[in-house]
């Protein structure tokens, strides 16, 4: 009954005599009864069943004429010829009803069937499209509300930028789009990026992480570490990076290497300086003894003197090394700090007079009492104060002053010292503080390195400042622990 290629090949043997069994009933009842009843239920039943199977109208409809082929000629054998009329019309009728109602019937259920597949496709696409565009906003708010900066990259500009890139840049978000990535690196660190595919062609670097020194829009720059994978993004071949300021890493990473060095340079010259001690004191002693023999006049008792204060001299910078040698211990208590400030002028009032100087005092008044160490920072004042004295010149000026800055997050005051002599190169502003660094013919280079010490020591810091056109002004920045006014902080 089914050839080889039709569907009902495929179906089971047992479907096919039930169905073709219950064809017969429902025919039988139309054209003995003109019951349609049983041959519509038939009908709505095979139209399910082949709809449900992915059979074609066409299938079906052959196999209705099929069916047709296959009773008519035993109808007729089974009739005689005066009946054969009577039984052949309405059999004709009965299966052009059941081929056309089920024309229409499998053209309703396709429809219906179409209809409600396009509604749960509408459904899920809804589903999709909304879980999307929530993955979207989770990945967008994400990228936004991390405090690292993220962008991407087409042809060399930026094409994406989350507000941190912005925000650490120091530029608006219509000022970083579209602009060329090196625009934000300085000079000196852009060949860092020649080697990589960050231009559009293939990917060929998987998460390659670079230090480079960021530039921002106020010309600033700081160390920051990015980590570029290449990837892609709107359809194309791009690259992706996250950068991040690593300023304090950096810092840190200095502070451990200094201490290590500064550890073994105390170790050193702790060694050399007992190792000097003991014959600089002989040649003192026996310079001391000399001194006192009347047998020497004139120019002899001179070079004697001058000896003298030589060995003076270099007892002064064996003290230096030894403290500079000493861990840095603080005997903390309640200082009147614009007091400390006034004496130490007090105590080089001849420095200055020999090349006369004027110092103009700056005290802010709302400074009290703060608790420090007060023979550590007179020492650091002092050593600020003396470098200021030699680099001004005669007749010159010193400006000392002292500011309360309560408005930081840690209130902290600020000691002033500013000369107006020749300054201090650029080139050099950071190796004036390290250990034995000096411009000088006559100094140790420990000066500056002990007022930084002296700093760090309050969990404070010593800079000088770069944006004066004349002299020099180092400031000593201290946290402001103790009474300001109303203010109280410990």
């Amino acid at each position: 009954m089914a050839s080889g290629d039709s569907p009902y090949a495929r179906r089971p043997r047992y479907e096919l005599l039930e169905t073709v069994g219950r064809a017969f009933e429902a025919n039988f009842k139309v054209i003995t009864d003109a019951d349609y009843r049983c041959i519509d239920h038939f009908i709505d039943f095979i139209t399910r069943l082949r709809l449900k199977a992915g059979f074609a109208l066409q299938d079906v409809q052959q196999a209705f004429e099929l069916y047709r082929d296959v009773v008519l000629p035993m109808v007729c054998a089974e009739s005689g010829r005066e009946n054969l009329y009577p039984v052949l019309v309405p059999l004709n009728r009965c299966l052009a009803y059941t081929i056309f109602r089920f024309s229409d019937r499998f053209q309703e259920l396709h429809e219906k069937q179409l209809v409600d597949l396009a509604a749960q496709l509408k459904a899920e696409v809804e589903v999709r499209t909304s879980e999307l565009r929530e993955s979207e906003m989770n990945y967008k708010t994400l990228v936004e509300e991390i405090q690292d900066g993220y962008m991407a990259i087409h042809d060399g500009r930026v094409v994406y930028a989350n507000k941190a890139f912005c925000r650490m840049h120091g530029y608006a978000m219509e000022d970083v789009l579209h602009q060329p990535f090196v625009r934000f690196i300085v000079n000196e660190d852009r060949g860092k990026f020649d080697g990589i595919q960050a231009y559009g062609e293939e990917p060929h670097h998987e998460g390659l992480i670079l230090e480079y020194m960021r530039l921002t829009q106020d010309e600033k720059c700081f160390p920051t570490e990015i980590t570029i994978k290449n990837t892609r993004f709107q359809n194309r071949c791009s690259t992706i990076g996250l950068c991040r300021d690593i300023t304090q890493r950096v810092k840190m990473e200095k502070r451990v290497r200094d201490a290590e060095r500064m550890a073994t340079i105390g170790r050193i010259t702790a060694s050399l300086s007992h190792e000097i001690r003991n014959p600089l004191s002989a040649i003192k002693l026996n310079l001391q003894i000399l001194k006192k023999n009347n047998m020497l006049q004139g120019n002899d008792q001179r070079r004697i003197d001058i000896s003298v204060g030589e060995v003076n001299r270099l007892e002064n910078i064996l003290n230096e090394l030894l403290d500079f040698a000493k861990p840095m211990s603080l005997k903390r208590q309640p200082c009147d700090l614009n007091s400390l400030i006034s004496r130490c002028i007090e105590l080089l009032e001849i420095n200055c007079r020999e090349k006369r100087l004027i110092v103009h005092l700056n005290l802010d008044d709302r400074i009290t009492e703060v608790v420090l160490d007060p023979e550590k920072i007179q020492q650091a004042v002092i050593n600020l104060l003396l470098n200021a004295i030699e680099a001004s010149p005669e007749d010159g000026t010193i400006k000392l002053s002292t500011l309360f800055r309560p408005e930081r997050p840690v209130p902290e005051v600020v000691i002033g010292v500013r000369d107006y002599g020749k300054g201090v190169h650029a080139d050099i502003a950071e190796a004036i503080f390290e250990p034995f660094y000096t411009t000088r013919s006559q100094g140790t280079g420990l000066g500056l390195t002990n007022v930084k010490r002296v700093a760090a020591a309050h969990g404070g810091s010593v800079d000088i400042d770069r944006r004066i056109s004349r002299g020099t002004a180092f400031y000593l920045i201290l946290p402001a622990r103790g009474n300001h006014g109303k203010n109280t902080h410990y």
